[in-house]
């Protein structure tokens, strides 16, 4: 058996500063809220393709005018969802730095473009 002598290198170090670290970001993301609205959209899709009126089950109809069913809770639901989405959104954007006014505008912006795609729909 022969043994081969390798050349053994020294350690290589680096300096690594707390700085100089590149960090991944993370999203922290509310899983609750996630699973919350993948619920309300599959439940959406089912309400909006229930079948015929008379062949639907009545709980996938709204209700004529005393109670409600299932299908009743899918807007304030969806609407529940976005106001918690955009109080933790703002919250956060506000925490980073970001001006109020640049907010405002933006908010402005997104609002009035879903009313006009709203109005061509």
């Amino acid at each position: 058996m022969v043994l081969v002598a390798q050349a053994v290198r020294p350690p290589v170090r680096l300096s690594m500063t707390p700085s100089s670290v590149p960090l991944a970001k993370a999203t922290e993301r509310l899983v609750s809220l996630d699973a919350f609205r993948g619920f309300t959209m599959a439940l959406m899709v089912l309400v909006n393709n229930a079948g015929s009126g008379r062949d639907s089950y009545m709980q996938l109809r709204h209700s004529e005018w005393n109670g409600w069913t299932i299908t009743d809770t899918v807007f304030p639901s969806f609407l529940w969802i976005v106001g918690v989405a955009i109080t933790l959104s703002l919250g956060k954007r506000l925490d980073q730095g970001s001006p109020r006014g640049k907010l405002w505008a933006q908010v402005c912006r997104r609002s009035a473009i879903l009313f006009a795609l709203g109005l061509a729909v």
